[in-house]
């Protein structure tokens, strides 16, 4: 039978499904959201702190690799998606339309995710390459932008409103103009009433200089005495006079003379008033005390009228400040506003054409995806290596091995000697005797004190009882338990005599 030249269609699936633009999205979500899970429980917790500090550890092997030259450097998304694709495997039968996913993976959830994902991205990246270009994504993006520039056009006018404090800056200006409009008209009448008073007082104090100061009360009036002595005098010459008659001619000297004191007299007494004012009661003129009291009062009414108008004067600038403050604001909240209406115009444009956009992405979708999934990604928390009955299994005859192991590694850098007689074999050393190791504040055994004696016995006895023996201990390192020897050596020798 001729074998079949017909490609199988699913083969080109599986190598968009494993291909290198699938895995690094795979991997970027990983890193960015099921990788930071917390694990749950204290074994887990404990687990991922030694992975991670093993992860640690074999980052700076890679770096220092890296350094010397001996590896290339890979970024972390690039080495995740190079594991990935170790540990991801799809398959299917011969003649089935059925592909099958698999991914072996230390969390069994986060595995559950990654495969989701897997088949999610595949899914768009197949939609993508087959379909035609959607301005679903276009539309898209450009209705977040907007909806970001909404929000930063609201929060910028909310902020210069507080600013301005005020709702609008057009109703923030009609309200300055209104209080500066009431508070001219104000200070109008309050100029005018000043200007009044003014005249007024000017007025007043001008008719109380014309005025006298104080008045007559009462007077009292009596007769002139001075007149009435002049009088009396008159009377007299008058009768001297009458007597001279008699006597003289009234052509003759005499009389002449009486007359000429009668007439200067009689001048005397027409010089002289009638009456005159014997006392006199004296009060403040009336019409000056009202004309002071009624300037006071004016002058305390002008004064607290120049206090106001001050205070218009001074709140009239400080709003003119503010209003020239809003006014130089305002083209810019004005253009914050119009570009804000525009925004949300097109926001509504978009958000329309995304719509339709997303409507003719799912007609494509539904026209060309002609793929399903059969069965979501399973939880298969089971352990895939190593398994647990084998390991448990080799542990016993590993751990015998690994403690015989321990147990030669130890002879070999035991540096003790644990067979003397071999060394007289060997390098042709003679051997005295041998001593064995004691516990602090233990007694001696009799085997003890046997090898004790046995090296007291080698030495010449008659030689040292005749001129005495120096016997020298060393050995080549310190610390091997010379001091030792010598104090039980010693010990032996003083019990011998």
């Amino acid at each position: 039978m001729a074998p079949s030249t017909q490609r199988d269609p699913i083969v080109d699936e599986e190598k968009l499904l494993t291909g290198r633009p699938i895995i690094r999205q795979v991997a970027d979500f990983y890193l960015r959201e099921a990788g930071k899970r917390p694990p749950q429980g204290v074994w887990k917790t404990i687990k991922a702190q030694v992975k991670a500090g093993f992860g640690q550890l074999l980052e700076w092997g890679r770096d220092a690799l890296v350094m010397l030259g001996l590896a290339e450097w890979q970024s972390e998304t690039d080495r995740l998606a190079s594991r990935l694709e170790d540990h991801f495997s799809v398959s299917h039968q011969s003649g089935s339309a059925v592909m099958e996913v698999a991914l072996t993976w230390d969390d069994p959830t986060a595995a559950q995710q990654i495969v989701a994902r897997w088949i999610a991205i595949y899914i768009d990246e197949r939609a993508k390459a087959l379909g035609r270009k959607s301005l679903y994504q276009f539309y898209d993006g450009e209705s977040h932008a907007l909806a970001g520039q909404i929000a930063a056009y609201k929060r910028e006018i909310a902020e210069r409103l507080q600013a301005i404090d005020g709702s609008s800056g057009k109703e923030k200006l009609d309200s300055l103009s209104g209080r500066l409009n009431k508070m001219a008209a104000e200070r109008a009448n309050d100029q005018a009433e000043l200007s009044s008073l003014q005249a007024g007082i000017a007025s007043a104090r001008s008719g109380e200089g014309r005025l006298p100061r104080e008045v007559s009360k009462e007077r009292e009036l009596s007769l002139n005495p001075s007149q009435q002595d002049l009088r009396l005098k008159l009377n007299q010459l008058e009768l001297e006079r009458l007597d001279k008659l008699k006597n003289f001619m009234p052509g003759s000297q005499p009389v002449r003379e009486l007359d000429d004191s009668i007439a200067a007299m009689k001048r005397l007494i027409a010089q002289q008033q009638d009456t005159v004012q014997r006392s006199e009661n004296r009060e403040p003129n009336a019409l000056v005390t009202m004309l002071q009291r009624s300037r006071l009062e004016r002058d305390l009414r002008a004064a607290e009228l120049k206090a106001r108008i001050a205070a218009y004067d001074e709140e009239a600038q400080r709003l003119r400040d503010e209003r020239r403050r809003i006014l130089s604001a305002e083209p810019e909240l004005s253009r914050l506003e119009r570009d804000l209406a525009v925004a949300e115009k097109n926001y509504l444009l978009y958000m329309d054409s995304l719509e339709k956009a997303r409507i003719d992405r799912e007609l494509d979708n539904s026209r060309i995806s002609n793929i399903a999934v059969i069965e979501q990604a399973t939880f298969s928390p089971g352990k895939v290596f190593p398994k647990s009955v084998p390991i448990l299994l080799a542990s016993l005859p590993a751990g015998l091995a690994v403690g015989c192991l321990v147990l030669y590694l130890c002879c070999l850098l035991d540096p003790r000697i644990h067979d003397g007689g071999r060394i007289e074999r060997r390098f042709g050393i003679p051997l005295w005797t041998t001593l064995m190791e004691l516990e602090g504040g233990v007694p001696p055994p009799a085997a003890f004190e046997a090898s004790v004696y046995r090296l007291y016995s080698q030495l010449p006895r008659a030689r040292l009882e005749a001129e005495g023996l120096t016997v020298g201990l060393t050995s080549s390192r310190r610390g091997e338990g010379v001091r030792f020897v010598i104090r039980h050596f010693s010990r032996a020798l003083a019990e011998r005599g």
